[in-house]
């Protein structure tokens, strides 16, 4: 059995790990970056865990009103205040893929949105997810700016519009 949990500060070896195992080592952000996320906005982070506890995977947003990404590396003082969020990431250990847990994480964020009133939320698609992305109602951003450097050269900004039963 799968639950979705609040990101609490027992669980950041997990989150780190799981990053560890997730991206290359030019991508991987520092735990204090990664910590600011949580710290801006804890209620729009989370982690799916298994019926013995084991962290399976973890989605960290936060708000952001950008009209580009916010840079990887780069921690954060303060939330904005906006009705868009920003999927900072997901990411889901290797020895759970292919569960499901990605899914679930999804689902219970947009549903957070929606009943929070968020407007939409933006990513940086990174690694060939965007097919993903796609499934759960992102479009690809018409806009490419050197905002996405430090996610790669292949990195795709997407949104997704919310509304209350979709997407």
């Amino acid at each position: 059995m799968l639950r979705i949990l609040p990101v609490t500060e027992t669980v950041w070896p997990d989150i780190l790990r799981i990053q560890a195992e997730s991206y290359p080592a030019s991508i991987l952000e520092d735990g204090e970056v990664m910590r600011s996320k949580w710290r801006v906005s804890p209620q729009t982070c989370a982690v799916c865990v298994d019926a013995e506890g084991d962290v399976l995977g973890y989605v960290l947003s936060h708000p952001w009103a950008g009209n580009v990404p916010p840079s990887l590396h780069q921690a954060l003082a303060s939330p904005a205040d906006c009705r868009t969020w920003h999927l900072h990431d997901l990411a889901i250990g290797v020895a759970a893929r292919g569960r499901g847990v990605a899914g679930r994480l999804v689902t219970h964020l947009l549903g957070q949105a929606r009943q929070a009133g968020i407007e939409g939320i933006s990513l940086v698609a990174i690694q060939g997810a965007e097919t993903f992305w796609s499934r759960h109602g992102f479009t690809e951003k018409a806009e490419s700016t050197a905002a996405f450097d430090s996610y790669g050269t292949a990195a795709v900004w997407m949104t997704c519009a919310l509304t209350e039963t979709g997407p």
